[in-house]
């Protein structure tokens, strides 16, 4: 696997969900920069790749389901799925960029990690 860009740094009491929240966080991060060395107008470019990207869309989707409740975590999980469709579906580099900053900052904002 290719080294992230980010060194995340979990500052909540639990190391189990410290963890949790480090790969979820990692996942959507390495989903929106790599993607894009995936998918070219909408074709396969790079079929490795792109494995990876299903692959980890279902990470996310479960990593997503085992956050603990707060009230943002509905919202979070539909975001999931809809970020594995427009995968699956070989939405724009952008757009995916687009999802999965947004999950991975909401996630940040609600679970009180910050990324450093």
């Amino acid at each position: 696997m290719k080294q992230l860009l980010l060194t995340l740094v979990i500052l909540i009491s639990s190391p189990a969900f410290a963890g949790e929240t480090q790969q979820l966080l990692q996942l959507l991060d390495y989903v929106g920069v790599d993607y894009a060395e995936a998918i070219e107008d909408g074709k396969v470019v790079n079929a490795g790749e792109y494995k990876e990207m299903i692959e980890f869309s279902g990470a996310i989707n479960t990593a997503m389901a085992a956050l603990p409740w707060d009230e943002a975590k509905a919202a979070l999980k539909q975001e999931a799925a809809a970020l594995k469709v427009a995968i699956e579906t070989k939405r724009p580099p952008a757009d995916i960029a687009a999802m999965s900053g947004a999950m991975r900052s909401r996630i940040m904002n609600r679970y009180q990690v910050v990324a450093v």
